[in-house]
């Protein structure tokens, strides 16, 4: 399931991790690397000194021969076996100071792992959501996906190939720094006359040159972010031995072209193709239960996807900006979903999973079963500039109409309760917006950076928001929510009834030069994501060309509040 951040209105993934659930935010990803400089930074330099190493075995007969030739200078004689022996001994130095080295880089990303789970852990939910995360974790059964590593397993280098005992077999952990420069792989089927059942977490992360692999039908399932990033990857046959496909495991590999899951597999986890710009052709097996959070997300090119009668969970954004996708088809007996005209429904037709935003269609009118948009539904549809919206509509999902660039006008029905998170941000066409009286919630940034929004008018009997000048605020004007950034005027005051200033609420306003404060005193601004706050002075907001400056540059992502 999801949550959703109050503060910066991006979306929580309620994620297993042993059995038990965790809230944390997707975008943790980016901000970890802040907070590990010195971990990545001493891993840079040991990766470097492994380079370095790795130019040394290639040059170790060629010093080895060296050796040689200088003794026979000096004694005029040397055998075959004297030959060997240098060579040997040299190569046995270097191998040694090459095992220390990728010891200590194993060592680092293991403290990198541990910190980001740290970090995780202090970006965590508030209490009532993490305790409700809990209680719900307790209630459901404890599910391995991968096997477990044997106690005190060593991780042990056979042909380039790193691995790890396993219970049943063993699992690949990684390669060597020469096995990895390598175009075409082959994974062996055993290691000590045991099966090889598993591909570890980032085995082959970033193998950059990496255009072919070939998997045995031993391993059962594929870890997280296992071949994330391998650029030049064009082609991979998964093996009807694997039942899951880990989080993010092919992500960003931008040269794969078609993919075939076969009928063993039941999971494919979040995230797990997204960002496969070139993929075109996706196969999906007749076993697969569970697609998860943006498993497809910004694949590109990928023109239409089938989803057999077997899966019974597709995750929020499955297919978000696939900016080709023509068409969904559902498999008819599919219980729990359908499509319409190509678009993705829940069974009921109650909930528009996703338009095929790849259509050219420039005007488009949602059935009048649907009582909810979903999440990005239309995110990123360049072409639609109309929408209809019926009045048996009561919610419109978190960035349900995110970037759609070409979209002029939108009309709200009376039935609609509920605007998302960011529903029309970079709607950069859109120039007015009525909300109707029957809104009773509006979440964060819900217009952001809409460059062409002139004019925002909530009906006057909303009983939550107003608008005054064009401009959305809480009904009791304490709260300026979003000022309409399109505007053409160069001056704006702030009411002195205002005590509160959403985040983002002036962003890219481009033509405001001037920001007069009716009270410039007791103002402070906080970060809604590092939870930094900081005292502004009465002086600098006094002056007009400063106020505008802060509140559309400086401090416009903070939360501006007044005492």
């Amino acid at each position: 399931g999801i949550v959703i951040c109050n503060s910066c209105g991006h979306p929580f993934s309620l994620m297993k991790n042993d059995g038990k659930y965790s809230a944390y935010a997707n975008e943790l990803y980016d901000s970890l690397a802040t907070k590990m400089d010195d971990l990545e930074y001493a891993l840079k330099a040991l990766k470097t000194e492994l380079k370095e190493t790795e130019k040394r075995i290639i040059a170790v007969v060629e010093k080895g021969t060296e050796k040689v030739e200088d003794t026979v200078k000096k004694t005029g004689e040397k055998t075959t076996a004297d030959v060997s022996k240098i060579v040997s001994e040299e190569n046995q130095q270097t191998q040694d100071r090459l095992k220390k080295i990728e010891t200590k880089i194993e060592t680092i990303l293991e403290q990198i792992q541990k910190q980001g789970e740290s970090d995780k852990k202090a970006d965590e939910t508030p209490k009532a959501v993490q305790a409700k995360a809990e209680a719900f974790s307790k209630s459901q059964p404890k599910v391995e996906l991968y096997p477990k590593p044997k106690t005190n397993a060593k991780i042990e280098m056979f042909e380039g190939f790193k691995f790890r005992e396993v219970e049943g077999g063993y699992e690949v952990v990684g390669a060597s720094v020469a096995l990895r420069a390598k175009k075409e792989l082959i994974i062996p089927k055993t290691y000590q006359g045991m099966p090889v059942i598993h591909i570890g977490r980032q085995a082959f992360l970033d193998c950059k040159n990496l255009t072919s692999i070939e998997i045995p039908n031993s391993v059962t399932s594929i870890g997280d972010h296992a071949f994330c990033n391998c650029d030049s990857l064009t082609s991979i046959e998964i093996p009807n031995s694997v039942t899951s496909i880990g989080v993010w495991t092919f992500a960003n590999c931008r040269s794969l072209t078609s993919i075939e899951i076969p009928a063993s597999v039941t999971d494919i986890g979040d995230r797990a193709f997204h960002s496969c710009r070139s993929l075109t052709s996706v196969t999906i097996g007749n076993s697969v239960t569970g697609i998860g959070n943006c498993a497809f997300a910004e694949c590109s090119s990928l023109t239409s996807i089938g989803i057999p009668d077997s899966v019974t969970s597709i995750g929020w954004s499955a297919f978000m900006q696939c900016r080709s996708l023509t068409s969904i088809v559902v498999a008819e007996n599919n219980p729990n979903y359908k499509d319409i005209d190509g678009n993705l429904y829940t069974k009921d037709g109650k909930t528009l999973i996703q338009y095929a935003i790849g259509k050219t269609a420039r005007a488009f009118t949602i059935p009048d079963s649907v009582t909810s948009i979903g999440i990005w539904a239309f995110a990123s549809c360049d072409s639609l500039t109309s929408m209809i919206i019926p009045d048996s509509v009561t919610s419109i999902g978190n960035g349900a109409f995110d970037d759609c660039s070409s979209l002029t006008s939108v009309l709200i029905p009376d039935s609609v309760t509920s605007i998302g998170n960011g529903a029309f941000k970079y709607c950069k066409s859109l120039t007015s917006v009525i909300i109707p009286d029957s809104v009773t919630n509006i979440g964060s940034i819900p217009f952001f950076d809409c460059s062409s929004l002139t004019s925002i008018t909530v009906a006057e009997n909303n009983s939550n928001y107003k608008d005054i000048d064009g401009n959305l605020y809480t009904k009791d004007g304490k709260t300026l929510i979003q000022y309409a950034i399109g505007k053409t005027a160069t001056t704006f005051t702030i009411p002195d009834s205002v005590t509160s200033i959403g985040g983002w609420a002036f962003y890219n306003c481009r033509n405001l030069t001037s920001v007069m404060f009716k009270n410039p005193n007791g103002w402070t601004v906080k970060d809604g994501f590092e939870k930094r706050q900081k005292a502004l002075s009465a002086r600098n907001l006094s002056d007009t060309g400063t106020a505008a400056k802060y509140l559309k540059d400086t401090y416009s992502g903070y939360i501006w509040t007044r005492k």
